[in-house]
């Protein structure tokens, strides 16, 4: 068969991934799914002190380790904290109630997803995981460039 092409052959185009807290690098930040640093522009989570934070995660079991990169980004502890865009909080109400909080592992998945950063969940069946990973999926797949024949996955 044919050989694989190098990698020098192909341009790609770039990949959105930072919806919460801005990427530094321009190429990687995305105009309509993010306004800035969400911690420093939201009222409450920008006023929310690491203790806390600190204090939201013991009471709710919530270990959060980095291996590298930036620090863990506050967990978001009720829906209107969110940065999702209309149509996703839209689904989150329709799935939940306008007054529901979002589960302990969407609080700090979707923080830590939006931001572009791998996550790895550990929870129990029916804590929320699924949703804790979909959602940010959703706003991850609406950024990016529109899919042509032969393109590969957006999100896995």
């Amino acid at each position: 068969g044919d050989a694989a092409p190098e990698s020098g052959e192909f341009s790609f185009p770039p990949l959105h991934k930072d919806f919460y807290l801005r990427h530094p690098m321009r190429e990687f930040q995305c105009d309509e799914y993010c306004w800035g640093n969400l911690e420093a522009a939201h009222p409450i989570i920008g006023a929310r002190s690491k203790e806390e934070v600190e204090e939201y995660r013991r009471q709710h079991s919530i270990h959060v380790e980095t291996v590298r990169g930036r620090r863990p980004p506050k967990p978001f502890q009720s829906f209107s904290e969110t940065s999702f865009p209309d149509f996703v909080e839209d689904l989150a109400y329709d799935l939940f109630t306008t007054e529901a909080k979002p589960f302990p592992v969407q609080a700090q998945v979707w923080p830590c997803a939006l931001a572009g950063a791998d996550v790895i969940a550990v929870a129990p069946t029916g804590s929320g995981k699924t949703l804790g990973f979909l959602l940010p999926a959703l706003v991850h797949m609406m950024a990016q460039e529109e899919l042509v024949q032969g393109d590969g996955s957006i999100t896995v």
